[in-house]
């Protein structure tokens, strides 16, 4: 279904009510629509999953809060979602929903570049066999860091250190993230979390984040599944976020390519803005 029919009606409204409250707006992060994601999407893809679909989930979080002023006291995105998910309000919960999927796509994108490898190619497998064939990975992270360290970052022996105790290998983690994501039913997010020294794969459905209160999942290295104790979602760090939903890749991959998109997404993960997300105290 198109969201553009929809997306003009909430931009007229929201122009009219611009004058006197707050408007969010999708922020400027170095994507050009004509250039696409070089090795992830086209042109086109690039605008249905950044440009058209992130200015429709802003204008309908300008339209809410048209209805609620009360939460119109902040122009971040983050303190808007969790503020909104506190309330018992139905509607208020729908200004919740709509501001976590402005937050959760913002910074997924946020995460990514040009592939790192110059063979990739956007658009449905040319793999007849439909399986993993090489354990090469190319966009490593360690990659991201200096040999020699330098004050305030992440030292390197420290980044492998935490990816071998989470998931043993960077292969480990790359095949863990890739196959949790392409087993997801439905729309969601595969989320990198760092917690007390370990990362973890946590999947979260439809609009929810590791912020939220619901529809949290964890997964670690040896594969074992247990839902979040709501206590300690407070003291996670995500990092990375891997958008699952379909209409970021069905453009361009087709409806049997989610597999062949996050392989192509592995290679432009931004490792450096990945990395620093990484708490303070873990250095």
């Amino acid at each position: 279904m198109s969201i553009r029919a929809p997306l003009r009606n909430l931009l007229k409204t929201s122009r009219t009510w611009a004058a006197s409250r707050r408007m969010h707006t999708v922020p400027d992060i170095g994507l050009k629509q004509s250039a696409g994601l070089p090795g992830l999407l086209s042109p086109k893809g690039l605008d249905i999953a950044w440009f058209e679909y992130q200015a429709y989930v802003v204008s309908k979080v300008n339209q809410l809060l048209e209805k609620h002023p009360e939460y119109n006291k902040t122009a971040d995105m983050f303190e808007l979602m969790t503020q909104a998910q506190a309330s018992p309000d139905p509607e208020v919960k729908e200004l919740a929903v709509f501001a976590s999927q402005a937050f959760n796509n913002e910074f997924f994108f946020r995460t990514l570049r040009p592939s790192v490898n110059p063979n990739a190619v956007v658009g449905p497998s040319t793999n007849k066999l439909n399986v993993d064939i090489s354990t090469e990975v190319l966009n490593r992270p360690e990659l991201a860091l200096p040999a020699t360290p330098v004050p305030g970052q992440l030292p390197l022996a420290d980044l492998n250190e935490i990816i071998e105790q989470s998931f043993d290998s960077v292969v480990s983690m790359r095949e863990l993230l890739i196959n949790r994501a392409d087993a997801m039913f439905g729309n969601g997010y595969v989320w990198l979390v760092y917690h007390m020294s370990v990362l973890s794969a946590v999947n979260t459905y439809n609009w929810a984040s590791p912020y939220s209160h619901e529809d949290m999942f964890s997964e670690q290295g040896d594969g074992s599944i247990a839902e979040l104790d709501q206590s300690r979602i407070k003291s996670f760090a995500p990092i990375l976020c891997i958008n699952a939903w379909e209409h970021v890749y069905l453009h361009d991959y087709g409806v049997a390519g989610k597999r062949e998109y996050l392989r192509n997404l592995f290679d432009c993960l931004d490792w450096k803005v990945i990395i620093s997300r990484l708490p303070a105290r873990s250095y």
